[in-house]
């Protein structure tokens, strides 16, 4: 858990390597604090990233928290085989 009490307009921040199937068969999703698909893969084909990739999004619900928590999430179905989603450099 990280505290973030006294802190406003937080953004995450992180370099995301993504080679997954489309949204329909590998789900890849951010939770904070508790709230489900603060982001979550869309499109009809598969998301291969060729390199790290930088991403960042706004989090309000971490604003002025004492106790925030994320958590990066995949789901995938048997059917074909990826690289997943690797992580790093992440920031708040």
């Amino acid at each position: 858990m990280l505290n973030c009490s006294n802190y406003t307009g937080m953004r995450l921040r992180f370099q995301r390597w993504l080679t997954v199937d489309s949204a329909a068969r590998d789900q890849v999703f951010l939770v904070v604090n508790g709230i489900y698909y603060v982001w979550l893969n869309t499109g009809v084909g598969p998301t291969i990233d060729s390199a790290w990739t930088p991403f960042e999004l706004a989090i309000p619900s971490a604003d002025n928290s004492p106790a925030v928590t994320i958590e990066f999430r995949l789901r995938s179905d048997a059917i074909g085989f990826y690289g997943g989603w690797n992580i790093d450099d992440v920031e708040l």
